[in-house]
């Protein structure tokens, strides 16, 4: 990883030291430029009613398009659940500099609309991800509890319904997580989470990526996509997700909004929580 602040990373990387063309500190910044040059488009996606995925950041070419996908950050979760991984989600968390947006406290296998309870997150930070910025906030050991849910709606919550957990969470029980560019943490999704608005003067940008076992299945009427990012899937649980074929063709666009459009259906039915 890089913290883009004190440059020890490029003048201590082995590549940059014999001249080749590689700076770790310019290479995060360079990803958090182009997230901010391309911002006004994936904003528009997110108004379309759907959240803004990796897939929507890169401009595969015909050799390198298997490699816009999550799998060189699946070997940690293959440890947990398995070698045969799909990915049924990969949103980004945005927060910006110095507004209200806050996640409340809340377990996300909740209202997922899954039959299981096999799922890890990887939390990717693409910018420095602090208590001031409003960094993920975990409750340890609380994954082995399952909690009613209420639905708030508050607009400032970057839940799909403002949900948040029923029970009062002690502030002293929770652990913030702090990340530099680069760097990622992994929960299950019926841990206790949520994370403070962004106080810092810039943003704070995050991806999510929700790994399964192919063996999941979803609740009974789902329609939901994943895409396989390792090993097989020999149990065709998903409806399977292609790789964009450019930067936001309007035949992958139509082409996610379908996929949005079932996610939704499960994750935006009051019924689930």
């Amino acid at each position: 990883y890089a913290c883009t602040e004190c440059a020890r990373c490029t003048t201590y990387c082995p590549a940059f030291a014999t001249s080749k063309p590689l700076s770790p500190m310019h290479l995060i910044h360079d990803l958090k430029d182009e997230m901010v040059e391309r911002g006004p488009k994936l904003l528009a996606l997110k108004e379309l009613g759907a959240p803004i995925h990796e897939d929507d950041m890169a401009e595969p070419d015909e050799e390198g398009a298997d490699n816009a996908t999550p799998a060189e950050n699946a070997d940690a979760v293959a440890a947990i659940l398995g070698v045969d991984l799909l990915a049924l989600d990969c949103p980004f968390f945005i927060k910006e500099a110095g507004t209200d947006d806050f996640v409340s406290w809340h377990q996300d296998l909740t209202y997922w609309g899954l039959d299981g309870e096999e799922e890890v997150t990887a939390w990717i930070a693409l910018s420095p991800a602090t208590v001031a910025s409003g960094c993920m906030r975990f409750v340890a050991g609380s994954q082995t509890q399952t909690v009613d849910h209420r639905d708030t709606h508050d607009p400032r919550n970057l839940l799909t319904r403002g949900q948040e957990l029923t029970v009062t969470v002690s502030e002293d029980a929770a652990t913030e997580v702090e990340l530099r560019p680069g760097q990622m943490s992994l929960h299950h999704g019926k841990v206790f989470h949520a994370s403070h608005p962004n106080r810092s003067g810039d943003r704070r940008i995050g991806l999510a990526i929700r790994y399964i076992p192919t063996r999941m299945r979803q609740v009974a009427g789902g329609n939901m996509a994943a895409m396989l990012v390792r090993g097989r899937d020999d149990h065709g649980h998903f409806r399977p997700c292609r790789p964009p074929s450019g930067l936001l063709v309007d035949a992958d666009l139509a082409h996610w909004r379908e996929i949005a459009g079932a996610r939704n259906a499960v994750m935006l039915d009051e019924g689930v929580a």
